[in-house]
């Protein structure tokens, strides 16, 4: 995989940052999450087809651009500017009461694609 080659969410949060404009609302999970949300699913007593949103926290683009200029200062240029729509929330209280499920920060679902991508381009050098 390639710095380039990224398809999906984390193709959309690294192209967000590199446009004027976000390309999605901000709103997504981490990838550990959904994973962790699988394995609980098959552990516990849940009807089969029962169904959970999984999303992590409600945060804001401007919580992303000030986490990514404060964290990654001279690593990552951000071009993406407001005013910001007010973030959406999802309802994940289903996942939360029966799977027990708590959700990764922002700063790690936003870090994590960040560092991958960093990692990528040091490799491709």
């Amino acid at each position: 995989m390639s710095a380039a080659g990224i398809d999906g969410i984390n193709a959309w949060l690294w192209s967000s940052l590199n446009s004027k404009k976000a390309q999605f609302a901000s709103l997504c999970v981490h990838v550990r999450d959904v994973a962790e949300a699988h394995v609980k699913a098959l552990q516990q007593d849940v009807p089969s087809g029962t169904a959970f949103l999984l999303s992590g926290p409600s945060f804001g683009w401007d919580d992303v651009v000030n986490f990514v200029k404060s964290e990654y200062e001279g690593k990552i240029d951000v071009d993406l500017i407001g005013p910001f729509s007010e973030p959406p929330v999802a309802d994940t209280s289903k996942a939360e009461r029966l799977l027990g499920m708590t959700w990764r920060s922002m700063e790690e679902i936003v870090g994590d694609v960040l560092d991958q991508q960093l990692d990528f381009k040091k490799s491709s050098l």
